[in-house]
């Protein structure tokens, strides 16, 4: 069988040199994975005017208000929720979500085509500098685990 360039590689194309980009009327090329304990998803888009790579990291769970036990906990939640906006870069998003999960979110730029190697050296970029917000969340210990890593 012969290997023929360009070609397609599920959601991608892959030119001459191996680089990649989403395939129009693919889908959004996205894939999730783990890191310190967390979920994270990975999500590209690609348009004419603009090509970006869109990270979420799940950070934790604001304990329930239901539960009478964790209201000083909840309220100790959004205090270090407040003080991580205010510590964010700019272009960081912050979501509470209905199920009381934190959900990080990041919208970085990538051009397309792209290899491999240059589109998880921006992941590592991106969770290089997600590393000391999780240290602080890790230690205030005020949000719950979050969902399962993988589920």
């Amino acid at each position: 069988m012969k290997f023929v360039l360009p070609s397609r590689l599920g959601p991608f194309s892959v030119d001459p040199s191996g680089r990649i980009a989403p395939r129009s009327g693919a889908g959004l090329p996205r894939f999730t994975f783990q890191w310190r304990d967390r979920k994270l998803s990975a999500e590209l888009r690609s348009t004419e005017a603009d090509s970006r790579l869109t990270i979420s990291a799940w950070l934790g769970r604001v304990p329930s208000s239901a539960d009478p036990g964790s209201i000083s906990r909840r309220e100790d939640s959004f205090q270090t929720l407040r003080g991580l906006l205010n510590a964010l870069p700019s272009d960081w998003r912050l979501r509470l979500l209905p199920d009381h999960q934190v959900c990080l979110e990041a919208a970085l730029p990538l051009s397309w085509p792209t290899s491999a190697v240059e589109l998880m050296t921006e992941i590592t970029r991106f969770l290089l500098a997600l590393a000391p917000y999780l240290d602080l969340v890790d230690e205030e210990a005020v949000l719950q685990p979050a969902c399962p890593a993988l589920a």
